[in-house]
């Protein structure tokens, strides 16, 4: 990895060198996923793990073969290889996509309105599979969307969430009005833990769908035409998928992921888009034409599912824009370290600009606001 870039396991390259018989050379090239060796989160990493696993080795081929039953050929992620069983469970061995010439782009940048498009179409592609599956074979295994809703992810989020919280608040101060936001953003992270568990789970009345649950730049890797348009791209890192509102990806990818002159100016267009290719698609697989939502109903469901909007703001949206450092970690055993990394992802000139356009934004919608869902929700 490049240095400053940040994920939650270790990724590495193995390249492999092969003689063959006729003294040829045959050059091989994989990423290997692996769990750091921190005790204390052995068991998150293995939550991890097994829901990745199951992601990649059961639930994206049938996703893709749903689509080739009707004609199309789409991918959704690398292809992945069988470890033998005297391989750790925490290691995915997965194709080297830089060999068929996918590559990350700019995260700093943000995305412009192609790569916008294709995101979203590729996204609408998947969570249309994703919904289609649940009619025809039934509930997903409880690795791919697990219930956070028990002591451990309980603490988990707990800890991660109060360890943004002071550096988001300390820095507010630095954005635009930031001021007249504090009190009601220090009430909103109060009660982010027990929003995000009723987020992740699916709602009785709506459409769900299986959510990446991490869709940002740093996970999408794009393919170019010889002209230089988008061509295809894949998605990597299925570690927090979830079957619940399709809201939680289009916000988490929009507000990370996307240039600041196009997330607010062009949102409305965005979310009209991305409900033409779910439609779609949704049509193609032969979806029960009932269940399929209409745009008014997924507006809805931004409406109050908008909560995922201002926490992606506020935590993830840092770490998508801050400058790459040396030793940029947020699992640090040096907690001096961790705090005074989050102060400098918070008072980053980029990330103020941006939140200077999505404060208002997110307050004016009511994304802000803090009332409990009125559903009942179900696993």
């Amino acid at each position: 990895m490049a240095a400053g870039e940040v994920y939650a396991t270790l990724v590495l390259k193995v390249r492999i060198t092969i003689e063959l018989q006729d003294f040829n050379r045959l050059d091989l090239s994989y990423i290997l996923k692996v769990a750091p060796d921190k005790e204390e989160l052995a068991e998150i990493y293995q939550n991890f793990f097994n829901t990745e696993t199951a992601v990649y080795n059961q639930v994206i081929p049938e996703l893709e073969e749903m689509y080739r039953q009707v004609g199309l050929n789409i991918q959704f992620a690398p292809k992945t290889f069988q470890l033998g069983p005297e391989v750790p469970s925490l290691n995915i061995l997965l194709e080297d996509l830089n060999i068929r010439n996918f590559k990350h782009v700019n995260r700093l940048e943000g995305l412009d309105l192609e790569h916008i498009q294709a995101v979203l179409r590729k996204l609408a592609q998947f969570h249309a599979a994703s919904a289609f599956r649940v009619i025809k074979k039934g509930s997903y295994d409880k690795k791919v969307t697990p219930d956070m809703d028990n002591h451990y992810p309980r603490y988990i989020l707990n800890q991660m969430v109060d360890s943004f919280t002071q550096p988001f608040l300390k820095n507010l101060t630095y954005c635009k009005n930031g001021g007249k936001y504090k009190d009601v953003m220090k009430n909103f992270m109060f009660h982010a833990v027990e929003k995000i568990i009723r987020a992740r789970k699916p709602h009785p009345y709506y459409f769900n769908a299986l959510n990446h649950g991490d869709c940002w730049s740093n996970n999408i890797l794009f393919k170019y035409s010889d002209d230089g348009k988008v061509e295809d791209l894949l998605f990597i890192d299925f570690q927090n998928t979830n079957y619940g509102s399709p809201a939680q990806d289009i916000f988490y990818f929009i507000i990370t992921s996307t240039n600041i002159n196009i997330k607010i100016s062009k949102f409305e267009y965005l979310i009209y888009y991305y409900h033409q290719q779910l439609e779609e698609h949704l049509w193609i697989l032969k979806h029960p034409l009932e269940q399929i939502p209409s745009l008014r109903e997924l507006h809805q469901q931004l409406i109050v599912y908008g909560f995922w909007a201002t926490i992606t703001s506020s935590i993830t949206m840092g770490v998508a824009l801050m400058d790459p450092l040396q030793n940029a970690i947020f699992y640090a055993d040096n907690q001096k370290l961790s705090s005074d990394h989050k102060n400098a992802m918070y008072s980053n000139p980029l990330y103020i600009q941006h939140m200077n356009t999505l404060l208002p934004w997110l307050a004016s919608r009511g994304y802000m606001e803090t009332d409990e869902f009125v559903y009942t929700s179900t696993s």
